[in-house]
């Protein structure tokens, strides 16, 4: 048993094992992906690129990954540029699946704002970045949460005050 990791990351990390690693029906109980945002957010910003990198590599890899739906297909593919740091892939997948999936749970839609805006700054696509804001901001639970806050103010500087003046003022 490894030691200090919390238990509700432990029970992600073994979901992901069984579902993706050990290939037990990912394609119909794709409860996984729940797990595999917080396994994302808990090892992509933390570890070498490398070391990231191969978690999303392996469970590409493996037999069931092209039985998966697209949608599933194109999450991993997202944690993998995530991992790679790879701005346009992070973008592009993170847009794509905002796009195509209306259905989003709060953390999953939070995960794909945050990674499409930072993919679309990094990538020096500022406009991109921007219009994403004005799509989703009214989807999201904490618009003004520090770090879209901080995306949505690299975006446009000048439009910054007056987008998040009303919080600003409560």
């Amino acid at each position: 048993m490894p030691e200090g990791v919390p238990t509700q990351l432990q029970k992600d990390l073994e979901l992901v094992k069984l579902r993706l690693l050990e290939c037990r029906e990912p394609r119909e109980l794709d409860v996984w992906l729940h797990s595999a945002i917080r396994v994302a957010r808990a090892i992509n910003p933390y570890l070498a690129s490398d070391d990231a990198g191969a978690v999303w590599r392996e469970i590409a890899r493996r037999k069931c990954f092209s039985e998966l739906q697209e949608f599933q297909r194109r999450w991993i593919e997202l944690f993998r540029a995530v991992a790679a740091r790879d701005a346009a892939r992070m973008a592009e997948h993170a847009a794509q699946l905002l796009a195509s999936t209306p259905e989003l749970g709060t953390e999953a839609r939070e995960y794909l704002v945050l990674a499409a805006l930072s993919g679309n700054l990094a990538a020096g696509n500022k406009s991109a970045a921007l219009e994403l804001w004005s799509a989703q901001k009214a989807n999201l639970r904490a618009p003004a949460a520090p770090a879209l806050r901080l995306l949505r103010c690299h975006a446009d500087a000048a439009s910054c005050e007056a987008e998040f003046r009303a919080y600003a003022e409560r």
